[in-house]
């Protein structure tokens, strides 16, 4: 069997991941974090499923559960059998959520022969049994459990009875556990054996109990009499504490009725100043407000009453506004006519060029005053210049050309020679000497050279007559270039004779003339502007300078009424002052009608007053305020001393109502005894009625001992019959106890002779894999029948955790591959899943462990 590919929808820090595996060994090298031990736990949870527990406990479905809650789990294709399956696996909150479904790859249907839990049907072992074999790490945790020791004895028909002697062990644990503790004094036993012990320790305590009835009893009695004395005493001292208070309430009495006398002597004084007329308190209030009124109009007036420079300057005020009085809407109205005056010229500033305008438009119509250019003719100007410029530059063109042909003429020498009767010549000789061939050969050779230097003399010299008739043709070319010339010296005088006069008209001698032909179409722009800007400008100002022509007569009509000089630039402060002057005006009026009205109520209100106050003074007081205090108080003092004396009248009628008079009357204060009073009676009464609680406290809680001490001599016997009941329980518990441990030993003595079988495999395999690995070193090592390894040195075992953590590492995985031998010898090999079992190992271990790989590779897949 192998595993061919794997995709992770969610799982973990997995998603969306696809893996394809070798048939043999497969290495995944990667940076921690990478995801390789959720890659594993995703292998083993596609073949088992994920565990559910309810609570905190922090299990795989927990840890790779994704947070975003979306799909958890995927696929894993696998060969058996030559046959391709598919397992695909969700995961929900809990198993009863989960989904697994088998598909048969080569007839692509859904596939039932594996069942829920294809692992444990195809390598016949459960998901902790896998774990502890196949699935290789560095936990080495104990690595049997009943299935596997049922697959490494090969009894695995008796794996039930296995598996449930398994389970009556740990039962018999708890049993054992819960009937005694293994360490200190839990379960039934000790729990039965700690409430012996305090059941009699209560028999103890409630035997010495019966001894003390009598001896409180006695205690009673003694406390009895002492509280009878301290009831007599503080009776007798009740009735000293009444006597006391006779003698206080006949000082009271005596108080009162002097009071009384004292109060109705004070009432009549005050009464006496009231004599002619009773104030009332509303007629006091309304003389209180009148008085307080006449002194307002006192105040006001003097507070109105006008100096004489005030009168003075009223006087001035009605001689300025006599004729016109102004009103404030009118100021108003001339304030804002002065504001709109002030916007006025503002605006008008804006329609003035600058001086920088004034002084280009100044120069620019001085240069140009005498032309009627435009930036047209400018335009018109600049072409002509540029064509002025390709004729110069054509003209210029034409006069190398013919310089150049008047060099050529000049080296050149005419040769006029006929080269037509040379070439007959030549050609005739020729002739002769073919035919003198036929009678002398030297002959004919002579003539024969003679006649081709002849016929060469002749081509030379007509190679001459062509140079002459070149010459005759640059003589031509020099016409026409000359007439060409004077073509374009005339265009140029006529492109030029425009923008030349303006030159001169401008009375400039330009460097430049592009330039300045371009700067003086600008000049002429910016002069036709500024000169638009003014004219409308001269527009806009028209209207604006009649408003304020019209604004400055009619304001200044309005403040000829009031002032004499006025100036433009004061309109502002005029407006400002006949303002002020109106507010004064209006005030000093004002205060003076308030003063005529307020001495005319002033006069009124004396009246009113004298008609008051003329039953308790003789003559209309000067100091009216304080006379008004001097009343007030001598009419509260009259109601204060009534009230004062009505107090008293009602606290005698209460206290004559509350006490015996007749029989305070009778009672001589003479015969007092001083020396004792209320506070110490009271304090020394409040000492005994303390030390009577205590008393009757102690005599309460005596009887109530007694009482739980017979109610506990009552329990003597119903405790001393279950100490009987307890010691019989825990005798029985202790031999149950007994007998449960015999029976657990079997039972364990039974499963340990079970292991003999298969240590032997198991070791032979061990040694087998750890020789491959670590060479001669076999015979140090011991598997005990738990799979712990134990190293011998020196006829002494030791456990395993005492080799270095790169040993350790080492003998644990050869145990790993000799169990995964021994428990899969007769199913198909597992998946063998190694998740970072070399970390501790040096390079020479890790070289031996990788070559192992490779070699077990070959029966195995490995990842």
């Amino acid at each position: 069997m192998k595993i061919l590919s794997c995709y992770v929808e969610n799982f973990g820090k997995l998603s969306g991941f696809t893996f394809d595996f070798n048939e043999g060994l497969n290495i995944i090298e990667e940076e921690n974090g990478w995801g390789k031990t959720t890659l594993s736990a995703f292998i083993k949870a596609i073949f088992y499923g994920l565990e559910y527990h309810s609570g905190n406990k922090f299990t795989d479905r927990k840890r790779y559960s994704p947070w975003n809650g979306n799909k958890f789990g995927g696929n894993i294709i696998f060969e058996k059998d030559s046959i391709k399956y598919k397992i695909e696996r969700f995961f929900g909150k809990t198993t009863k959520n989960d989904t697994v479904t088998v598909y048969n790859m080569s007839r692509n249907t859904v596939t039932n022969e594996f069942g829920d839990n294809p692992g444990e049907t195809i390598w016949e072992v459960d998901r902790d049994s896998y774990e502890k074999t196949a699935f290789i790490t560095l936990d080495d945790s104990s690595l049997l459990n009943d299935i596997i020791s049922s697959k490494l004895g090969n009894i695995e028909e008796q794996e039930a009875d296995l598996e449930t002697s398994s389970k009556a062990v740990e039962l018999l644990e708890k049993e054992l556990s819960r009937i005694k503790a293994k360490r200190g004094k839990g379960g039934l036993i000790g729990t039965k054996e700690k409430t012996l012990a305090v059941l009699k320790q209560q028999l103890r305590e409630y035997r010495n109990s019966l001894g003390k009835i009598e001896e409180t009893e006695q205690w009673i009695t003694n406390e009895e009499e002492k509280l009878k004395k301290l009831s007599d005493e503080i009776n007798k001292l009740e009735e000293e504490q009444l006597k006391l208070v006779l003698y206080e309430q006949k000082q009271q009495y005596l108080e009162l009725l002097n009071d009384l006398e004292i109060r109705e002597k004070s009432y009549l004084e005050k009464q006496d100043f009231f004599k002619e007329k009773q104030l009332a308190e509303n007629e006091l209030n309304l003389i209180k407000e009148q008085t307080n009124n006449y002194l307002n109009l006192q105040e006001q007036a003097k507070k109105n009453k006008l100096t004489d420079l005030d009168l003075l300057e009223l006087q001035e005020l009605e001689l300025k506004f006599k004729e016109n009085k102004p009103e404030f809407k009118e100021i108003d109205l001339y304030s804002e006519r002065t504001k709109k005056l002030s916007n006025l010229k503002t605006e008008i500033k804006h329609y003035v060029i600058s001086s920088e305008e004034q002084c280009k438009y100044e120069i620019f119509d001085n240069k140009y005053k005498n032309t009627e250019l435009n930036s047209n003719i400018i335009d018109q100007y600049l072409d002509d210049y540029n064509q002025f410029l390709e004729l110069k530059e054509e003209e210029n063109s034409i006069n190398s050309e013919i310089s150049n042909l008047k060099l050529k003429t000049t080296n050149s020498k005419k040769i006029m020679i006929n080269n037509k009767p040379l070439f007959f010549i030549g050609l005739g000789i020729l002739i002769i000497a073919v035919i003198l061939m036929f009678f002398t050969v030297m002959g004919g050779i002579i003539s024969t050279v003679v006649g081709i230097a002849i016929l060469i003399l002749s081509f030379i010299l007509k190679s001459k007559d062509k140079t002459s008739s070149n010459n005759f043709n640059n003589k031509i070319q020099l016409e026409n270039f000359s007439k060409r010339l004077l073509n374009i010296r005339e265009k140029k005088r006529e492109v030029s004779e425009g923008y030349i006069s303006f030159i001169k008209e401008t009375n400039e001698e330009p460097v430049n003339i592009t330039s300045f032909l371009a700067n003086s179409k600008a000049e002429l722009n910016e002069h036709k502007r500024i000169k638009e800007k003014i004219k409308n400008n001269l527009l806009k100002k028209q209207p604006l300078e009649n408003d304020i022509v019209n604004l400055k007569v009619d304001i200044e009509d309005y403040l000829n009424k009031y002032f004499k000089l006025i100036k433009e630039d004061s309109y502002d402060d005029l407006l400002m002052e006949l303002r002020s002057d109106l507010y004064r005006f209006q005030e000093l009026k004002s205060n003076q009608n308030s003063y005529q009205e307020i001495i005319i109520s002033k006069e009124e209100s004396e009246e009113i007053l004298k008609n008051k106050f003329k039953y308790y003074y003789e003559d209309f007081p000067n100091n009216l305020s304080n006379k008004l205090q001097e009343l007030t108080k001598n009419y509260y003092a009259l109601d204060a001393s009534k009230n004062q004396l009505q107090e008293i009248e009602i606290k005698l009628d209460k206290f004559k109502s509350s006490n015996n008079i007749a029989k305070l009357e009778a009672i001589n204060l003479e015969d007092r005894d001083t020396n004792k009073n209320q506070d110490e009676l009271t304090k020394y009464k409040k000492s005994l009625s303390e030390k009577e609680n205590d008393s009757i406290k102690i005599i309460e809680r005596y009887k109530k001992d007694v009482a739980g001490y017979i109610q506990e001599a009552d329990k003597i016997e119903d405790i001393e019959s279950e100490i009987t009941q307890l010691e019989i329980d825990i005798k029985d518990l202790e031999n149950r106890h007994n007998l449960l441990n015999l029976t657990k030993d079997c039972l364990v003595e039974a499963k340990e002779s079970l292991a003999e079988k298969y240590m032997e495999d198991m070791s032979s395999n061990f040694k087998k894999y750890l020789k491959k690995l670590n060479s001669n070193k076999t015979e140090k090592f011991i598997i005990d029948i738990n799979l712990d390894i134990k190293v011998e040195e020196g006829g002494q075992l030791y456990s395993k955790n005492q080799l270095s953590s790169g040993m350790k590492d080492l003998v644990q995985i050869c145990l790993r591959m000799a169990l995964v031998e021994s428990v899969f010898k007769d199913v198909v090999n597992p998946i063998l899943i190694l998740d970072d079992p070399f970390i501790n190992l040096d390079d020479e271990r890790l070289n031996n462990s990788i070559e192992l790989l490779k070699k077990i590779s070959t029966d195995y897949q490995i990842i």
